[in-house]
């Protein structure tokens, strides 16, 4: 709900998550609908500006398989400047990251690690004490962020297969192939 997002979103709340990376990891993943796979091993530098010259991200979609572009807001846009200009502080040398992993990583050289992420959302949503709109602790996992911005998408009026291709989700023609001959596609 908009209630509990609300208390996830505050600036106030976002500068008690552990470290800048967590941070601008967190705000990229709200604003971007990104699985946390995906959020945690983008390249170092993965914004291209589409033909109208809006910044998208340029992203492997673990779960497809398949190489996807999502255009960028402004929050996003600026967490990814803010990660690329403390990479740049912390690994002078170079990372290949956008998000570099904290522990054994003095070269930059491995991705954050999701496992490390979910913990520190855990720790920082008990830190904050996140509630609903009753009053009741509430913990929120990083993949509701994806669910968040495809109902805010649709509350806005975006179509349904824009929203699925932004979030995305690809096997539609798959499974009408699959219905259609009864054989699976890869």
């Amino acid at each position: 709900p908009e209630f509990v997002m609300g208390q996830l979103e505050s600036d106030a709340n976002l500068a008690r998550l552990p470290s800048p990376t967590a941070r601008n990891l967190v705000v990229l993943m709200i604003e971007t609908g990104l699985r946390i796979g995906d959020a945690c091993t983008l390249e170092f530098n993965p914004v291209i500006n589409d033909s109208a010259g809006w910044p998208c991200l340029r992203f492997h979609n673990l779960k497809v398989r398949a190489d996807q572009l999502t255009p960028l807001s402004a929050k996003a846009a600026d967490a990814i400047r803010a990660q690329q200009n403390h990479d740049r502080r912390r690994w002078p040398a170079g990372t290949p990251w956008l998000f570099p992993g904290i522990a054994d990583n003095d070269d930059g050289s491995k991705p954050y690690n999701a496992t490390t992420l979910t913990t520190q959302l855990r720790h920082w949503q008990r830190d904050i004490d996140v509630r609903d709109e009753a009053g009741v602790p509430i913990r929120v996992t990083s993949h509701r962020f994806r669910h968040t911005l495809g109902t805010r998408l649709i509350n806005s009026a975006v179509p349904q297969h824009v929203v699925q291709k932004l979030l995305g989700h690809y096997a539609g023609d798959r499974v009408k192939r699959f219905f259609l001959t009864g054989h699976r596609i890869a």
